[in-house]
């Protein structure tokens, strides 16, 4: 049940920050600020727990490649590109 849940909030913060391309199981915390998210590309089965920041700035690409997890209070933030 926990996993469903986690499935379905995944969904609705990839709709409310714009993010375009993404695989499945995406699970994306509370008091995550994500920025200029038609930039960022989410491949399978990645977590971003709670308070964290990711940013595009500009034409920045960050890509977060299958089966990546990122802890809590972490930044991302690229101008250029982020693998």
């Amino acid at each position: 049940m926990k996993t469903i849940i986690k499935r379905f909030i995944g969904k609705c913060f990839i709709k409310f920050y714009g993010i375009k391309k993404h695989g499945k199981n995406i699970y994306i915390g509370l008091h995550t600020k994500i920025v200029n998210g038609k930039n960022i590309i989410f491949n399978e089965n990645v977590s971003i727990m709670p308070y964290n920041m990711i940013v595009s700035h500009g034409d920045g690409e960050i890509v977060i490649d299958e089966g990546t997890e990122i802890g809590m209070f972490s930044r991302i933030a690229a101008k250029n590109k982020v693998y």
